[in-house]
């Protein structure tokens, strides 16, 4: 994740639900579906930080030359 071009690829919100961070979830009458839809009121603040150890961790690219 260090490189010049990365891409980080996963599935849509709807794969498996809403994904939410626990501020949005229930946070008005709106987000009712959306809420009882998603995958729960943590799922956000994991992936958040799972993605960002995904991105400390990366090692960094190897140049080859100049």
């Amino acid at each position: 994740m260090h490189g010049a071009n990365n891409l980080l690829f996963g599935l849509t919100n709807d794969a498996f639900g809403y994904i939410l961070t626990k501020v949005d979830f229930h946070s008005f009458p709106r987000y009712d579906y959306v809420s009882r839809t998603s995958m729960g009121e943590m799922t956000g603040e994991i992936l958040i930080e799972k993605w960002l150890d995904l991105v400390r961790t990366s090692p960094r690219p190897v140049h080859i030359g100049t």
